[in-house]
């Protein structure tokens, strides 16, 4: 048996945990302000419909006006306006400090909500929204950078086939690229991404807080039902728009990602953004609703994991494609079943619906686990 784990070298109570945002809409510094003062500590404020990334922060977002303009060769800078409420300024968190915005390690991001699955179709069908993070074009200069990924993320009739070959082009995009599959339930879309994509698209959304708990759950049935299909992907939680709760259960602020980066503390802010990123791409992180709770430590020993926490959980999820244990306490040792492929953790901790925390840790997939032909008795030696 052998594992491939996206935490393998990392020690839990030593490194530091990097509160994040893969997906939110912050088009405000009084946005701003209220993301950091719930502890995000790096950034990747997204736009929207169609859109590039506001980056820096301490610049403008980019939107491209006429994205029904099917000749992007024609496409130039001088289509794309200067869109929201302009650069993000300093500010005073909740304890007085002043915050320099120029100080908060960030990367590009952008959502887009519709590409059409064949390009060539009389009515372009839609497909899910996704996001994609990325560092961009350092060489060219940001407005060089803004018009390249326009052209990428602002053509509706663009295929996933034309967005697989521009992204991955040397040309058009020289960076690192983490694409996540947004608030999706369909498996068709998915796959489609996933197939079409693989360089691009390495995670997908399992807890959104502008979604209710039934669409959560299906996006985190979808989750299982993806990694039990072989494909190797991260999960990531998020908070979608930043003070809006029109269309969630949940009237609170939440969703992040807590990034494990060793040597964090003593890294430029630059090093900062692009280790954040690396820790996406390899998914050495777990997903949160606030970060507030904490994985003490993850460890293999022979053929159980052992996951353990700062303190007591109300419901322990130990899931592999073989099924779903739950139990309670603040640490698990759970011996992996015949013919898993995979092993992730979902733990709940004490709280009303809008103060509940979680932790969903990333999957830490399983090779060489021979047959599951005769049914295993599971051994789980609860702490």
């Amino acid at each position: 048996m052998r594992f491939v784990n996206p935490y393998d070298g990392i020690n839990f109570a030593s490194t530091p945990k990097v509160k994040a945002i893969s997906h939110e809409h912050i088009t405000s510094t009084e946005q701003l302000k209220s993301a950091y003062d719930r502890g995000i500590r790096w950034f990747a404020p997204v736009w929207y419909q169609p859109a590039v990334p506001r980056y820096p922060m301490t610049g403008w977002s980019y939107e491209y006006l006429d994205y029904t303009n099917t000749n992007m060769d024609d496409f130039t800078t001088e289509m794309v306006s200067r869109y929201g409420s302009g650069s993000l300024s300093n500010f005073e968190d909740k304890d007085g400090n002043t915050v320099n915005v120029a100080d908060l390690p960030n990367v590009p991001n952008a959502e887009h909500p519709k590409f059409a699955l064949d390009k060539h179709a009389a009515t372009p069908s839609i497909i899910q929204h996704f996001n994609v993070l990325g560092s961009l074009w350092p060489e060219v200069g940001h407005d060089v950078g803004a018009e390249r990924m326009a052209k990428i993320q602002a053509h509706p009739l663009w295929d996933l086939n034309d967005i697989n070959e521009k992204f991955t082009s040397d040309l058009l995009y020289a960076g690192k690229v983490f694409g996540t599959i947004n608030h999706n339930k369909s498996k068709d879309t998915a796959i489609r991404f996933l197939e079409t994509c693989p360089s691009i698209f390495k995670a997908i959304e399992i807890n959104n807080n502008g979604y209710n708990l039934a669409d959560n759950q299906a996006f985190r049935d979808l989750f299982d039902t993806l990694l039990t299909m072989g494909y190797r992907i991260w999960g990531t939680s998020v908070q979608d728009w930043q003070g809006d709760y029109r269309y969630s259960e949940v009237q609170y602020d939440r969703g992040c990602n807590v990034l494990l980066i060793p040597e964090y503390n003593s890294m430029t802010v630059s090093q900062k953004s692009e280790a954040g990123l690396d820790a996406y791409i390899s998914g050495c992180y777990y997903s949160s609703a606030f970060g507030n709770s904490a994985i003490t430590e993850l460890s293999i020993i022979g053929d159980s994991v052992k996951v353990s926490f700062d303190h007591s959980a109300t419901r322990l999820y130990a899931i592999t494609n073989k099924g779903k244990y739950q139990s309670s306490g603040s640490s698990i040792v759970y011996k992996i079943p015949k013919g898993a492929t995979y092993i992730r953790f979902e733990a709940y901790f004490d709280g009303d619906q809008n103060a509940l925390d979680f932790i969903f840790t990333n999957p830490i997939f399983i090779e060489d686990n021979g047959s599951d032909d005769i049914a295993q008795k599971l051994i789980l030696d609860i702490i």
